[in-house]
């Protein structure tokens, strides 16, 4: 049950003048990324530096904190606010992580009652209502795309706007009365060039690492939105696909290693190869500019050619991310993938002979799942023979069918007050389905894991990866992380982990890498 006996928005709120903004990227949730030993991932919060960037752009003050890298606290978030004092403060909100951004709320209120709490993110966009429910301590929702709604709210704010200027700002969600008010949904950014470029110099950078080495790779955002329809995933909450030119992404490349001295650049939004020309037109962009920086890019296998993925790997693209998902046609079909196991069959055939990295995403535990089906996608992932296997525990996220599924199966409580989000990590299961439990679904996901690790050629194969990787990272063997902890832990770890007894592959790698990197400090 929604909570609306919470202060209300004034009626007139007070000017404050040039405002002051803290955007903060909560503590308290690990993503899969960051846990899987051979990714070794942590990456700068780009949503929040893009909404940095507007209000810069825009004559704001803007600071931020990123409570996970810097490994803060609630007490970190506390001296912040009061040595920065901001009159806004913007929270990041994911499902995992918007029990621990109320929290953040909450300490805020207690120090000044008056600053403004925005949340925005995929969850209050999925559940404005529920989100406004938890804490009489957020103000403000943002839905979707934050940039132009969050400038435009701290504008109002900034004047002193009443109830009928805040009712005009699209895209907010917010409490009068004793009801919730939805305002329609903003516009969304059709010409993505025009955004400027993130404000990462307000962020950690040199804290930010893909598999294990810090400050080399840069996160790239190509494109948004997504026009497909599968029922487990967040990411179609905006059906409309955006992409940006090749001119700009690449101007971004060259910014970004002038800023900061990036020399590799991950994609990570989800159909960055969407449009193959525009691939083409990526990599003559760089070719023509005399670039070499390495490269990955997440696609759909369903969006891959053999010439597409050749000219790829001729301008140095070093690694592909795949949605796997599943080995039986028969879950790829009830999750609504779009796709055949022969058209993923090819795409790791193609990137295998062009001697790519990949990385497969599999999730376990959808609605249908049976043991034979999971016996079929171990089989089937292990013949495509990827670098890298990421697995999931199917989570039916706010926003997506298998969500709403979920509540009518009674597989999660109607009562949405009831659920711990912080749950929904995906790697731990949260639900089971008609055929097997929760704990089932976990066993069978470390009995995945253990099975495709413990192969000597994928071990070998990882190693030969890894030289590759670095030597396209820093042009020669300096760079070989043999010489830098990170690889050198994660290669002793590959060969040590079948020595655990009782833990899963994860649990254990985690714990051996800690113990090594501790030992090769002293």
């Amino acid at each position: 049950m929604l909570n609306l006996t919470t202060r209300e928005i004034s009626c007139c709120t007070e000017a404050i003048g040039i405002s002051k903004v803290l955007l903060v990227s909560p503590y308290g949730f690990v993503s899969k990324y960051a846990r899987n030993p051979n990714l070794d991932i942590v990456a700068a919060p780009m949503g929040l530096a893009y909404i940095a960037a507007v209000l810069e752009q825009n004559g704001h003050k803007v600071y931020a904190l990123d409570c996970l890298v810097k490994s803060s606290d609630k007490r970190d978030v506390e001296l912040h606010i009061k040595r920065e004092k901001p009159h806004v403060v913007g929270i990041q909100a994911f499902t995992p992580s918007v029990h621990y951004g109320i929290e953040i709320a909450e300490a805020v209120k207690e120090i000044d009652y008056e600053i403004k709490i925005v949340l925005g993110g995929s969850h209050p966009t999925a559940l404005p209502e529920a989100t406004l429910g938890m804490s009489d301590s957020v103000d403000f929702i943002v839905r979707h795309e934050g940039e132009y709604t969050f400038l435009n709210l701290v504008n109002a704010l900034e004047k002193g706007a009443d109830y009928m200027a805040l009712k005009k700002i699209k895209g907010i969600s917010f409490k009068y009365n004793g009801k919730i008010i939805n305002t329609p949904n903003a516009p969304l950014v059709m010409d993505l060039d025009t955004i400027p470029f993130p404000a990462l110099h307000l962020f950690p950078v040199d804290e930010y690492q893909y598999f294990g080495a810090k400050k080399e790779i840069y996160s790239l955002i190509s494109s948004r939105g997504c026009p497909y329809s599968c029922e487990f995933c967040a990411s179609s909450l905006i059906k409309k696909w955006r992409g940006r030119s090749a001119k700009n992404i690449v101007d971004e490349m060259e910014w970004a290693r002038k800023k900061f001295g990036f020399s590799g650049f991950a994609f990570m939004d989800d159909l960055a190869a969407l449009k193959r020309d525009r691939i083409f037109e990526i990599c003559n962009e760089m070719r023509e500019r005399g670039l070499d920086f390495a490269w990955g890019v997440t696609a759909r296998v369903d969006s891959l050619d053999k010439e597409m993925l050749t000219e790829m790997e001729d301008t140095n693209c070093r690694c592909m991310f795949l949605g796997v998902e599943s080995g039986s046609q028969e879950i790829l079909d009830r999750m609504k993938k779009g796709i055949t196991l022969e058209q993923t069959r090819k795409a790791f055939k193609w990137i295998n002979e062009l001697g790519m990295d990949s990385i497969a995403s599999v999730t376990l535990g959808y609605p249908g799942e049976t043991r034979e089906t999971i016996e079929q996608t171990i089989k089937f992932v292990i013949n495509l023979d990827p670098g890298v296997l990421v697995m999931s525990a199917a989570t039916p996220y706010p926003g997506t069918p298998y969500f709403q599924r979920a509540l009518e199966k009674g597989w999660l409580p109607k009562d949405l007050s009831k659920i711990d989000w912080r749950d929904f990590t995906m790697y731990d299961a949260i639900i089971g389905n008609e055929n097997l439990t929760r704990d089932e679904v976990d066993k069978l996901i470390g009995e995945f894991y253990n099975r495709f690790r413990r192969r000597l050629g994928w071990m070998f194969k990882r190693l030969i990866l890894d030289i590759k990787q670095n030597q396209a990272l820093y042009g020669n063997l300096k760079g070989f992380p043999l010489f830098k902890q990170p690889l050198t832990v994660r290669l002793l770890t590959r060969w040590l982990f079948h020595k655990s007894m009782g833990k899963t592959f994860d649990q254990q790698a985690l714990i051996t890498t800690k113990s090594l990197a501790t030992h090769l400090k002293q």
